[in-house]
């Protein structure tokens, strides 16, 4: 279990806007009880209303599913941070292949970091291709990529772009890693928008996780895990 030490507590609102953004970005979200022996549930939240969490499960549980309902658990939400939160599982529907979780909503979350992985900083010749619509026009714009992590990119876009982005777009990255020849072609949700002083923004992106882009977010942290150890070549952004 994920023990929190001095943790920071969200109020209420909050937590509601945090949990309604990880709900549509498909955050990840981790469950552990201590009955479990150190087996993890893990998946994507997929929706949600003001009593209950729906996850859907990837991978195969090592857990019997039908003994879950009612166990107290610890959640992990892997947003723009790390979250942690009390909860207690409710349901185990199952929709032809695909196997969820209900878990009753938090009425507060605890920032256990601020990200989960350290980011790959790269180049300055990077760039990261964006295609998005924008009153109902459709828009493409080569940003300058800054950063990159398995959950998210930073970049940056020159004003006249960033006019035509809002937090929470949903924008279409593509971009290849130096010393890599394959193509990652992702949707990202837009989470900030921060103005520099010289012209321009940096966007922070953050991966949509469904089922579609599990693959390519597998390539993703593998080619990632395979790059300069982070005392050499990468930091973490705090």
């Amino acid at each position: 279990m994920c023990i929190v030490k001095n943790p920071i507590k969200l109020d209420p609102a909050t937590t509601t806007q945090t949990i309604d953004a990880a709900i549509r970005t498909q955050a990840q979200i981790v469950l552990e009880a201590p009955q479990w022996e150190n087996v993890t549930l893990n998946g994507f939240l997929i929706s949600g209303d003001d009593r209950a969490l729906l996850m859907e499960l990837t991978g195969k549980p090592k857990i019997r599913l039908n003994t879950l309902p009612n166990i107290s658990v610890q959640a992990q939400l892997y947003a723009e941070q790390r979250f942690v939160f009390e909860s207690r599982i409710t349901a185990t529907p199952k929709w032809g292949a695909t196997q969820s979780i209900a878990i009753e909503r938090p009425t507060s979350l605890r920032v256990l970091d601020r990200r989960r992985f350290a980011r790959a900083r790269l180049a300055p010749s990077s760039t990261v291709k964006l295609e998005w619509t924008h009153d109902g026009l459709a828009r493409r714009y080569s940003a300058t990529l800054l950063n990159i992590s398995p959950d998210g990119l930073a970049c940056r876009v020159e004003e006249p772009a960033a006019e035509a982005i809002d937090a929470g777009d949903i924008i279409v990255s593509r971009f290849n890693l130096p010393q890599s020849e394959q193509l990652f072609d992702l949707e990202s949700s837009v989470l900030n928008k921060t103005p520099t002083g010289e012209g321009t923004y940096i966007l922070g992106l953050q991966f949509v996780r469904s089922q579609r882009f599990v693959e390519t977010l597998a390539r993703l942290r593998l080619t990632l895990s395979g790059r300069t150890p982070i005392t050499a070549g990468m930091e973490s952004i705090a």
